[in-house]
């Protein structure tokens, strides 16, 4: 299985890792990272969803790219960098993305940090990971609402990506 580096409550990285799938728990006060990343198109107002493939957990729901923050070898932007380019083939630099810490979930034993984006939905040549996304859209805030009371989205992702677009739509709209 994959090993996952563990970090403390500050981000630090420890000296611990554990095994993705092994028995056993993470120790208390240690916590695996994980990243999602809001790809939005401020100029049409959507944001970026890729709906999860058949073999995962929570079949057919719709999220953002993201994933598990894995080795000792890359930092968090990396590891951003990494799971759009796999999962819907977009490749990103460092200097694009912008952590949201408003938005960090803490679990007992997991992390995931949110990171946003602008993006020219035009521009992006999605090309699917099969393994992970079956299918992708880019949506307004509106239907993002419809889908999240239809049941489609996953919990969390609908109030991080409605805040992310309103937030960022109404700043961009006060500079005029």
């Amino acid at each position: 299985g994959e090993i996952w580096d563990l970090y403390d409550r500050n981000l630090n990285r420890t000296e611990q890792t554990f095994e993705r799938g092994s028995e056993g728990k993470i120790p208390e006060g240690l916590y695996h990272p994980a990243v999602t990343i809001y790809m939005v198109d401020r100029e049409k107002k959507k944001i970026l969803l890729t709906q999860r493939a058949a073999c995962k957990k929570k079949t057919f729901m719709w999220e953002v790219p993201g994933g598990a923050w894995i080795g000792a070898d890359i930092d968090f932007l990396d590891s951003c960098i990494r799971e759009v380019k796999e999962e819907v083939g977009i490749t990103l630099g460092r200097e694009q993305l912008q952590r949201f810490t408003a938005f960090e979930e803490w679990g007992e034993d997991w992390c995931v940090l949110g990171y946003y984006t602008w993006v020219n939905a035009d521009a992006c040549d999605i090309v699917l990971q099969e393994e992970e996304v079956m299918d992708y859209k880019w949506v307004t805030p509106e239907e993002l609402a419809q889908m999240d009371a239809e049941g489609k989205v996953l919990e969390l992702v609908y109030e991080k990506a409605l805040s992310v677009m309103e937030r960022k739509f109404d700043y961009l709209s006060e500079l005029g």
